[in-house]
């Protein structure tokens, strides 16, 4: 029997091929995107410093989720082009044009937006000093996450505060005091004393041991790399979404054309034509490039 989306006769047999190869590899991406997913949640180390909107975790979700929606709807895409499902196939074809223009609006307002993600930014790490680094009376508790995180991120990047150390003078914890926490002393000096970076911040003597770069523009890069990796993606995605969308309209209209020519000759089938109606095997069929078939 004759497949009725298949003709090797003309140039069409190729659309069904090209259909599978981009969904292969938009199959691919979304194991991709899955996996970077993964990765951003396991490295959350700074994460209670961001701000919600640009957390790693919102990367990690976005990520996550597109994955697994790419998975479900490229599996969609093969079953109803394999099945010969038109309803699937425009199941299909609806989702990936949805897809395809949430990213396209994301990533729009992730372009005219990322300014701002400076600026929270800024905000969250001020209100994170002021309010939340307990530490006068409870400096030595090792769990405190807060905490935890700050210093964590000032010996990663090697900063201290949010412009300066200076930021530290101002915080809430000791109004009285000019401390900085420990975390924000260059360990390039105490090398040949070990254990002499213990209570270094309690001295405002010792600022010319305390970084001078302040942390906002370093964990603003940080945050904005984990995006750009999330725009990468998504650019990919709209490329092969693109794509499928060109062919999977040419499959339906193919798909279309062929069940028109096939019910024009079915015993008892009708057809108008110059407003005379006749029946099968009475009429002729006008094909695209203009040849009229019997």
């Amino acid at each position: 029997m004759k497949h009725w989306i298949f003709d090797l006769k003309n140039h069409q047999h190729q659309t069904p091929c090209i259909f599978y190869g981009a969904n292969v590899v938009f199959w691919v991406l979304g194991w991709g995107s899955l996996a970077v997913g993964i990765w951003l949640y396991t490295d959350n180390s700074f994460i209670a410093l961001a701000p919600s909107s640009y957390s790693a975790l919102s990367s990690a979700g976005l990520c996550i989720s597109v994955g697994a929606m790419v998975l479900i709807i490229s599996f969609v895409g093969c079953i109803a082009l394999w099945i010969h499902s038109k309803c699937l196939l425009v199941s299909y074809f609806c989702f990936v044009c949805l897809l395809f223009m949430v990213q396209c609006t994301t990533g729009i307002m992730g372009f005219f937006y990322r300014d701002g993600v400076r600026h929270r930014v800024k905000y969250s790490l001020h209100s994170t000093i002021n309010h939340t680094y307990a530490v006068s009376l409870d400096y030595g508790n090792d769990k405190n996450p807060m905490r935890i995180t700050w210093d964590h991120m000032q010996s990663q990047f090697q900063c201290c505060g949010v412009d300066s150390y200076k930021d530290w003078y101002f915080s809430v914890q000791w109004p009285k005091n000019r401390f900085v926490p420990d975390s924000c002393c260059d360990t390039s000096l105490f090398k040949s004393e070990k254990n002499s970076m213990t209570n270094c911040g309690k001295s405002e003597s010792n600022k010319h041991l305390f970084y001078q770069t302040g942390c906002h523009e370093l964990f603003t890069d940080y945050i904005l790399q984990h995006l750009y990796l999330v725009a990468l993606l998504s650019l990919l995605f709209g490329f092969i979404e693109l794509l499928l969308i060109i062919t999977t309209a040419r499959l339906l209209l193919h798909i279309h054309k062929k069940l028109t020519r096939r019910r024009a000759h079915e015993p008892g089938y009708k057809y108008t034509r110059n407003g005379e109606t006749t029946e099968d095997g009475q009429c002729t069929l006008i094909t695209s490039n203009g040849i009229d078939e019997k």
